[in-house]
């Protein structure tokens, strides 16, 4: 019996040297499996960070710039053409989702299904069951659904950016067209608005001819007036002289028959303004473009033109310019002076050596 015993002991004994070396390999595939699950933890914990917890819905009202297709011509449209392009566009693929996946390493600690005895809950195989609510294998299912959802939106995504890209690409090209266009157009703007400015400046200048010519119409009407005035001045002045002659023939005659007798006789001569030589005032207004100035007499003009009868009468301008006494130019008072000493007078035209201006002294 002790040999036995002594037997088994040393036997023992030689079966716990593998088994200790066994354990020790046993050891190391404990440690190794341990930091594996650790670290696939870990990871699976920070991949569903970057998931979206749900797909992104749009529930707002799309607002996108109707697109016109209609081509640019002068015409108008109320209603142009507009492009469907909007139509298919996805809304959603801009909504941030709300948030991201939040798993804990206790969601991947239970491996089996626990019942709400807390034991395992057996399959149909008399197993303990791996699937099911609350078990690792669920939320490892969460999670790759949540990645193929989000791997389908990012392929909707990409399709998106490819329609957008050639409708960007179609609508660079319109656009390239439509400023070559508009670079020619601005250009043939440029031209006509210098012809027009041309044509503009060429208006005034005739406007400013015609104006000279009215107003040298003007003068040579006036001239003609004054002319037909002095005419019929001189016809009364034949027909007075007509007149007296025939008067003094017939007294000629009567003395003639008296013998001498008979006394001196004489004739009125017909009124006319007269002016004595001298300052008759100054010029106070003057419009060039109508040709006329205003002149304030003084009192001495305006008792020998309001004398008589008002006919048109001619005065010369001067300016004392260096010390020396220079012509200006000659008006003609048309109208006679008011209460206060003051008429209008026409510039006579031909006759401005320098252009007239307020101050010069008429004289006469």
């Amino acid at each position: 019996m002790g040999k036995l015993l002594k037997v088994l002991t040393v036997l023992l004994f030689l079966l716990t040297i593998p088994a200790f070396i066994f354990g020790l390999a046993n050891f190391n595939k404990r440690e190794l499996l341990i930091g594996r699950t650790d670290k696939l933890e870990k990871a699976v914990i920070e991949f569903a960070a970057y998931l979206e917890n749900e797909t992104p819905q749009f529930d707002g009202v799309a607002d996108h710039t109707p697109w016109d297709i209609d081509e640019v011509t002068e015409r108008p449209l109320d209603a142009p053409a507009e492009s469907p392009f909007w139509d298919d566009y996805n809304d959603a693929l801009e909504v941030s989702a709300p948030g991201t996946m939040t798993i804990s390493a206790a969601d991947l600690y239970q491996y089996y299904q626990l019942g709400p005895d807390g034991k395992p809950v057996l399959d149909h195989r008399g197993m303990p069951s791996t699937e099911g609510p609350q078990t690792m294998a669920a939320t490892i299912a969460r999670i790759k659904e949540r990645a193929q959802a989000q791997y389908k939106l990012l392929g909707e995504t990409r399709n998106q950016l490819i329609a957008v890209r050639e409708q960007l690409d179609s609508v660079a090209g319109l656009l390239n067209e439509e400023k070559r266009l508009r670079r020619e157009n601005l250009a043939t703007i440029k031209t006509l608005n210098e012809q027009i400015a041309t044509l503009e400046d060429t208006i005034v200048q005739k406007d400013a001819e015609i104006a000279r010519v009215n107003r040298e119409k003007d003068e040579l009407q006036d001239q003609v007036n004054s002319l037909n005035n002095t005419i019929a001045e001189r016809d009364q002045q034949i027909q007075d002289l007509n007149a007296e002659i025939a008067r003094l023939n017939e007294e000629i005659s009567r003395l003639s028959v008296d013998h001498g007798e008979g006394g001196q006789t004489g004739g009125a001569s017909a009124g006319a303004i007269v002016l004595s030589p001298g300052d008759k005032g100054v010029i106070t207004r003057v419009e060039r473009e109508d040709a006329f100035v205003i002149v304030q007499l003084n009192e001495e003009a305006v008792k020998e033109i309001t004398a008589g009868d008002f006919a048109p009468v001619d005065m010369m301008v001067y300016r004392n310019i260096d010390g020396k006494e220079t012509i200006v130019t000659r008006i003609r008072i048309t109208n006679p002076p008011n209460a206060n000493g003051k008429t209008i007078a026409d510039n006579v035209y031909g006759w401005e050596q320098i252009p007239v201006e307020v101050g010069d002294v008429v004289r006469y």
